[in-house]
């Protein structure tokens, strides 16, 4: 929970994963509004996605509601190796400290600090 916001969905919308002798990767990305997940799970069994570690960059999308606001906010945050994102250069303060809140989340799979 972040103070001050309801998350309405966090949805993990594209992914890079290792596979074999951590030399080669795969990049999927899901633009249907359909969570990644959902997507390959049924149609990749043993998939590099499920394997934990092996996700070396996400982007997230997290759509929120501030408090005393009705209108939904989106912001998309792309995670890296190590603990980079995209929130470094964010200028609405709001947005960094829900984008950070978010990347933070365990389902999220990897920590973020915004600023590196």
């Amino acid at each position: 929970m972040i103070d001050g916001v309801k998350i309405e969905r966090l949805r993990l919308t594209c992914a890079e994963a290792l596979i074999g002798h951590h030399t080669d990767s795969v990049k999927a990305k899901i633009s249907s509004g359909v969570d990644l997940h959902a997507v390959i799970g049924p149609r990749w069994s043993g998939n590099p996605f499920e394997i934990g570690g092996a996700i070396i960059a996400a982007t997230l999308l997290a759509e929120f509601v501030f408090d005393g606001e009705t209108q939904i906010t989106r912001l998309e945050i792309e995670l890296a190796e190590p603990g980079r994102c995209s929130l470094q250069n964010e200028k609405d303060p709001r947005l960094l400290r829900v984008g950070t809140g978010v990347a933070q989340r365990p389902e999220s799979g990897q920590t973020c600090h915004a600023g590196q």
